[in-house]
């Protein structure tokens, strides 16, 4: 990942740990405030002799107590004035350079993956022959496929770059091919090719398919994996992480369950096993602007 797209995430990582909007516009009132009373403060000690006196005879000159006891008075004042410039200073560090603090939830899946299927040998004759959708195992047993993904024309040859001899499944296009609304993601997809070898990648729905090495970005990668002349179920599991910034990334690993004979060496088919639910898990910022005036709160009182 290039460094201009890492600050772009960067920039977004200290929004959010400020709270946003009503962070920053926290922080500019809370500034004006404390500028206006320090200024008000000063233009009247100088304003005024006998203001001036009395803060002269509190730290220096006060003639009712003894010098041990002002010498310690100021010692005391600096101590605290240094252990609140101290914990300010550690928990605005923390709210910037501390890792972020993780928690996970479980999701039911309501997203679809976007899968690149290639030929092993760049330009070979390259088709996909057959491809259904089914909601269960028992529409598998049935042969009652959702939708049978050849008709509806998901897939995409155009518009891929270097990968202009694969087969895109758009999975941001995929629902609005589907018979019925679907509220979770789950399934089962069955695919064959014309070809003894393919390559299946599988990504989120924002990964650059043009490339001929593909590459996720900060926060989700591409799982790839290569077949030969068999037929091979794979079940692949989603890990969702939501950044601080709110975007949500999503990772993909697919797990070999087994292989079946097939009858044809010329040909690959697939079966994806899609899961039900998925991972997610929420990045939020160590500390927050809300939480270190509640700390600075608790620390003056």
């Amino acid at each position: 990942m290039d460094s201009s797209r890492s600050s772009l995430y960067d920039n977004y990582d200290l929004y959010e740990t400020l709270n946003g909007k009503t962070g920053l516009f926290a922080i500019a009132v809370v500034m004006i405030f404390v500028a206006i009373i320090i200024i008000t403060f000063i233009v009247r000690i100088i304003q005024f002799p006998h203001l001036r006196q009395q803060v002269t005879n509190y730290f220096i000159a006060d003639s009712t107590r003894s010098a041990p006891t002002r010498i310690l008075k100021m010692i005391i004042f600096l101590f605290l004035i240094a252990g609140l410039v101290g914990v300010i200073y550690f928990n605005v560090y923390k709210m910037f350079h501390y890792p972020p603090k993780l928690s996970m939830s479980l999701e039911e899946n309501d997203s679809f993956p976007s899968m690149l299927f290639c030929p092993n040998v760049k330009n070979a004759s390259f088709n996909i022959v057959a491809a259904s959708y089914y909601e269960s195992n028992s529409d598998v047993n049935k042969n009652n496929p959702l939708v049978d993904l050849i008709g509806s024309k998901v897939f995409q040859k155009d518009n891929l770059g270097e990968n202009s001899d694969c087969e895109f499944f758009n999975g941001t296009l995929f629902p609005s091919f589907l018979k019925k609304k679907k509220n979770f993601a789950g399934g089962i997809y069955a695919l064959a090719f014309n070809s003894s070898e393919v390559i299946i990648s599988m990504g989120d729905n924002n990964v650059d398919w043009i490339n001929f090495i593909l590459q996720g970005n900060k926060f989700s990668d591409v799982e790839t994996i290569s077949l030969q002349s068999e037929s091979s179920t794979f079940q692949y599991t989603e890990t969702h992480i939501q950044a601080i910034n709110g975007t949500i990334y999503r990772n993909y690993q697919m797990s070999f369950k087994g292989n079946l004979l097939t009858t044809d060496p010329s040909i690959v088919e697939l079966t994806i096993i899609a899961p039900a639910r998925v991972t997610t898990m929420i990045l939020r910022p160590p500390l927050t602007l809300v939480e270190l005036f509640i700390i600075l709160t608790i620390k003056l009182n």
